[in-house]
């Protein structure tokens, strides 16, 4: 309890996914944290369906650009 006011204090701990691989490359581990953050919001399902895949859209299109 170190939050305000008492209120508990989450941290997020990743273990047994592979976006904690060493060998992944930085857009692939940011895809995945925005990934599971966003499953993980507690938005309804159709938001986070849609926020993900705006997301890797997006992405798409900036590595294109190389």
């Amino acid at each position: 309890m170190n939050g305000k006011e008492n209120q508990p204090v989450f941290e997020r701990e990743i273990k047994g996914l592979d976006m904690v691989r060493r060998d992944w490359s930085n857009v692939a581990k940011k895809c995945s944290e925005f990934a599971l953050d966003t499953i993980l919001s507690g938005k309804p399902k159709e938001d986070i369906f849609s926020a993900i895949v705006d997301y890797l859209c997006d992405v798409n299109k900036n590595l294109e650009v190389y």
